[in-house]
């Protein structure tokens, strides 16, 4: 196969919007569709050097093994091992043993299936996850294992109908991968079956299904729109774009471009063939993954920038991404690729099989240990047990938690009730929500409130579109029609959100409902459970304290100022928290008050519930 530098380029262009993604940057809030890219580009890439082979009779499939290995084991195994060290420093017990799980799969390339029985993708406690970017690992490294066997068998059997039945074979995988995506979303994104059709429609794309499009004018018409489709979904998707629009759209894309230049040169492929976008394109793979474990290693314990500012570690945690993707790529990838390329395919293969075996062997060691638990003693490690509170999973199954707009259900949420309050925001709403519907079962309280869901009204140039659609829904139809004795408000508030507010108390206020506004939850710059283990771990109780975020105890007093201006009820979760500034920790003496950051576990939500005192 002829290099075409393009290729390289577009590589680039699916791995920085998952890094960005990742790295929560709003502006690239689809960027996971990189993935999809890179699907597309390795069908492509595979079926050009080995199709040629198969057709010629000289194809070996111990020689593609080997050479598959050498270009995916050297760097994946070095980023295992470095994760798995970072690891037994930052990770709990209960997480290592998770963790443990994780490693033997991404090391014997079922992770796509481990990690389906785990949490979405797009859930919060993916966040704990050193290891979830494996799964696409898992579906390529799968597809390979079986489709140079379908080529070898179509050649053999019908040579002149292989396009025809891959054709066949994609449109089928196509359908069902929409059909389980309506029932089963987490099967339909992880399962190699409903993404192979993404790496055969490369593979055809490489034999030649397309056609060759020798115009210029074409061409340029062609590898424009499909870049420009790329950058749509990486820019315009979000969580919760439906499947089939969210894998549809940046695949054809990526074939297209490719395609295009397939014919001739484009100016898509110029740009494509600079020498950044090439370089960018080189490192990609070791960029998706070093990443991910650099960012959950950050977010969840702080490791390498305790206390910096959230904004500056997302740009200083993808920098160090991009140069230990450097660094991996010309230490470890390009020595293994040259290096062995001359050994026997039996030699590297063994290699191969002792890394995947020794992976294993270590993670059960994990396992038996209990995930390691020798490093915190008893009451460290039943304290980290609540990183995993069932709270939040609570909500999600209760309905209301609206994570799509087609979710929520106004009949069900929103049934009108003689005296009812309502619950109106984000998950600190919800989770508040909880509190008081455990504590006040006598007394009706709704819940309207969705992920990062501001409880404002006119918020359509901050929010997600299902906080739209909720917000608009509550505010424009819902309260005029179904009036409701009270109303409270409460989220993850903003220092920008408090000079929002009194439009939406003035909205409230026209409608003749009582408001009450509450104040944002203690964080903590790391999980509070977490903290909790350390400070037991190592005897040092100022450890909690140091973790707590400043800037909240002005917020609160900020909003507190500003609610008794407006003469709007506010109640401060500060001052029921931290009476007399001393912070309550556990909410019934066992159970912390947060599962992590910012967020109430159910005896914590309880208790601040009961704080509260609602007749």
């Amino acid at each position: 196969m002829k290099y075409r530098p393009d290729i390289d380029g577009l590589r680039s262009i699916a791995v920085v919007p998952v890094v960005l993604y990742h790295a929560h940057f709003y502006f690239m809030r689809g960027g996971y569709v990189g993935v999809d890219v890179f699907f597309v580009i390795s069908g492509y890439l595979i079926t050009a050097m080995i199709a040629p082979d198969i057709e010629a009779g000289r194809f070996s499939i111990a020689g593609f093994y080997k050479r598959r290995v050498l270009r995916i084991f050297p760097a994946l195994f070095a980023m295992l091992l470095a994760t798995a060290i970072g690891a037994c420093f930052v990770l709990t017990p209960p997480e290592m043993k998770d963790f443990a799980w994780s490693l033997a799969a991404a090391a014997t390339s079922v992770s796509n299936i481990f990690f389906s029985g785990q949490s979405g993708y797009f859930d919060a406690p993916a966040l704990s996850k050193p290891l979830l970017h494996t799964w696409s690992l898992g579906v390529e490294e799968q597809f390979y294992l079986v489709f140079p066997l379908f080529l070898l068998a179509a050649q053999k059997l019908a040579p002149h109908r292989m396009k025809a039945a891959l054709a066949l074979l994609s449109a089928l995988s196509l359908a069902a991968g929409a059909w389980v995506s309506l029932s089963h979303p987490v099967q339909a994104f992880y399962w190699m079956p409903f993404r192979f059709w993404e790496l055969s429609l490369g593979a055809l794309g490489a034999l030649g299904a397309f056609g060759r499009i020798d115009g210029a004018l074409p061409r340029n018409v062609l590898g424009l729109a499909g870049f420009a489709a790329i950058l749509l979904a990486a820019s315009h998707f979000d969580d919760n774009t439906p499947w089939l629009f969210a894998t549809t759209v940046p695949v054809f894309g990526a074939l297209a471009v490719m395609v295009a230049g397939a014919g001739g040169e484009t100016v898509v492929g110029r740009f494509l063939s600079l020498r950044p976008m090439v370089f960018v394109g080189l490192i990609s793979y070791s960029f998706y993954l070093w990443h991910w474990p650099l960012i959950v290693f950050q977010h969840e314990t702080g490791a390498l920038l305790l206390n910096a500012p959230y904004k500056l570690g997302r740009y200083v945690i993808v920098s160090l991404s991009f140069v230990v993707a450097a660094l991996s790529w010309r230490f470890i990838e390009t020595p293994f690729r040259r290096g062995f390329g001359l050994k026997p395919p039996r030699a590297v293969l063994q290699g191969a099989a002792a890394a995947m075996a020794t992976s294993v062997a270590a993670a059960g060691a994990m396992l038996a240990s209990e995930g390691l638990a020798w490093r915190y003693p008893p009451g460290a490690a039943a304290v980290a047990e609540f990183l995993n509170d069932s709270g939040h999973a609570r909500i999600k199954r209760h309905g209301c938690f609206a994570e799509s707009w087609s979710q929520f259900q106004p009949e069900a949420c929103l049934a009108p009730k003689p005296g009812a309050t309502l619950v109106l925001g984000d998950s600190h709403a919800a989770h508040l929500w909880m509190g008081l519907s455990d504590v006040y079962p006598n007394q009706t309280f709704l819940l309207a409130a969705g992920p990062s869901c501001k409880p404002l009204v006119n918020d359509g140039a901050f929010a997600l579109p299902v906080c739209r659609s909720l917000m608009d829904y509550v505010f424009e139809d819902y309260l005029p029609k179904h009036p409701v004795s009270r109303v409270i408000l409460q989220a993850r508030w903003t220092d920008a959100e408090i000079s929002r507010l009194p439009a939406t108390l003035a909205r409230l206020k026209s409608l003749g409902i009582e408001t009450i506004v509450v104040g944002p939850v203690v964080e903590y710059d790391v999980a509070l459970p977490r903290l909790l283990a350390e400070s037991i771990r190592l005897d040092d109780p100022k450890r909690v304290d140091e973790g707590r975020t400043a800037a909240i105890f002005a917020r609160d007093r900020a909003m507190a100022a500003k609610m008794a201006e407006l003469g709007v009820d506010y109640v401060s979760l500060v001052d029921l928290t931290c009476p007399n500034g001393a912070c309550v920790l556990y909410a019934d003496g066992v159970a912390p008050l947060l599962f992590d950051r910012d967020h109430l576990t159910e005896a914590g939500a309880r208790f601040l519930a009961r704080k509260m005192g609602f007749q």
